[in-house]
């Protein structure tokens, strides 16, 4: 037996009720999306409008799962070395993605530069040590 929570006709929450004369924010002071997004599939569908209901069961009905990457459990030594390479790396990574977007990069003519100054930040470096330590580690995961 399911139960389903509905906003009283006269509350709006987030296109839910949207001629109410009430918000469920402004009038209640509840403002997290908790109401609309949380719990269990079935207490998330019965507070979702039909456009949101018909998206979700689209997405769920055509997607799988991703697999979550297992964690990198590394000693305090080797995590100073991988974030040491990381931190570098990745603000690399973030301000090319940005110039790629507006247009200062181009995706085609400087793409072998960027891998190269990838590398040169200790990409491969960071690929194999995590690779090392996951191998080192992976019975710990029962893997």
């Amino acid at each position: 037996m399911h139960f389903f929570f509905l906003l009283n006709s006269d509350i709006y929450y987030n296109g839910i009720n949207p001629d109410a004369s009430k918000q469920l924010n402004v009038d209640y002071g509840f403002g997290g999306g908790v109401f609309a997004y949380g719990g269990s599939e079935w207490l998330r569908f019965s507070k979702f409008t039909e456009g949101e209901k018909d998206w979700n069961e689209r997405v769920l009905n055509s997607t799988e799962p991703q697999q979550l990457d297992p964690p990198i459990m590394s000693n305090e030594e080797e995590k100073e070395e991988l974030s040491l390479i990381q931190t570098n790396l990745m603000d690399y990574v973030n301000q090319s993605a940005l110039q790629f977007i507006t247009g200062e990069l181009d995706l085609e003519a400087d793409w072998d530069s960027y891998v190269s100054q990838c590398e040169a930040k200790g990409s491969t470096e960071y690929v194999d040590m995590a690779n090392e330590i996951f191998q080192n580690t992976k019975d710990l995961l029962g893997m």
